[in-house]
Parts: C-alpha cells; sequence; structure tokens
C-alpha cells in the first residue's frame, strides 16, 4: 500500500520519510518573503544533515505554511 502523502500535513509527511530513514529539511513557504519561496531551506547548515529528524524536533522545526525539502547527493 502506498502512502497518502500527498494529503498528509507537512509535519505529518516529514515523521512518514523519517520513518524510512529519509533526510528531510524545513523549507520556507510559497509566500515566504525570501529568495526563492517554497525552495528556500530554512535551516543555515542543510547540507551538514546526517540522520533524519526526530518527531520532537520535526514538530519545533517544520511549519504547515512552509515546505518539505530532501537531502540528495553527495554530501
Amino acid at each position: 500500500m502506498v502512502a497518502p502523502v500527498n494529503e498528509m500535513s507537512i509535519k505529518d509527511a516529514a515523521k512518514y520519510y523519517a520513518s524510512m530513514g529519509i533526510i528531510t529539511q524545513p523549507l520556507h513557504g510559497p509566500v515566504a518573503k525570501v529568495t526563492s519561496p517554497g525552495k528556500q531551506p530554512m535551516l543555515n547548515e542543510w547540507q551538514k544533515l546526517q540522520k533524519p529528524f526526530s518527531a520532537e524536533e520535526i514538530n519545533r522545526r517544520f511549519s504547515e505554511k512552509g515546505n518539505l525539502g530532501f537531502l540528495c547527493g553527495e554530501r
């Protein structure tokens, strides 16, 4: 069965991906007043993430007004 991640909240989707070992990162939302709305990482050193956030960290760091990004490629 495929999880309906498109229907999940941002925080629930981040927790789902973390449960599979996928490293996610919080992104600014699509209406944020930043250089790249919807795509810009909220964390300064996002490239240095080594493991998925815990559920508590996700609740603290991610916003439902934000977006969800993945770490891809080489560190």
